[in-house]
């Protein structure tokens, strides 16, 4: 029973892009950002089980999206540095602002590498830095956490600087919201 349970989440759910859609309500959100929407990826851990060929399906289900920015919170190699290339390639393709924050697999090998690739394209790649997206008048304040797994994300100088509102929180681990 073990093994096809492993067999049945390697080989075929993980094949699936399950695209949802959460409507969240945000207490002090200006009003220019109500209907804000943000696609949300995370995971793809992109390397020989899973090819860049499925990845190219779902960065371009991902397009089709009516979304206004799309956020990727790591992991997007299982590790080394061999898919740096196609992964910065097929992210670049996503088109619309673009905010990454690194997890731990991203790490397994050389992280700068794809970082620089990704940022070539157009990516942001954010490593305990702030964004301000704007959007008329309004302000909205993106941080991004880098990867607590190994020991590089910093919570306090993610948000150093922070002024009251709303701020969305970017990172890996989720295991950093308890203490944000």
């Amino acid at each position: 029973v073990a093994l096809l349970a492993l067999g049945w989440g390697a080989f075929v759910t993980c094949r699936r892009l399950r695209v949802r859609e959460i409507n969240i309500s945000v207490s002090g959100l200006p009003s220019e950002f109500v209907g804000y929407r943000i696609a949300h990826l995370s995971d793809l851990h992109v390397g020989s089980l899973t090819p860049p060929t499925w990845v190219a399906r779902w960065v371009d289900r991902v397009r089709e999206l009516p979304v206004d920015l799309t956020v990727i919170t790591g992991d997007l190699v299982t590790s080394g540095v061999a898919f740096h290339e196609p992964i910065a390639e097929l992210v670049g393709r996503l088109g619309r602002p673009v905010l990454f924050v690194p997890g731990n697999h991203d790490y397994f090998g050389e992280g700068r590498p794809l970082f620089d690739r990704l940022e070539e394209r157009g990516v942001r790649v954010l490593r305990n830095e702030r964004v301000v997206v704007e959007r008329g008048k309004a302000n909205l304040l993106v941080a991004g956490m880098d990867d607590v797994w190994t020991r590089r994300g910093d919570l306090a100088t993610t948000l150093r600087g922070r002024e009251q509102g709303v701020t969305v929180l970017l990172a890996h681990d989720p295991a950093v919201f308890d203490e944000a």
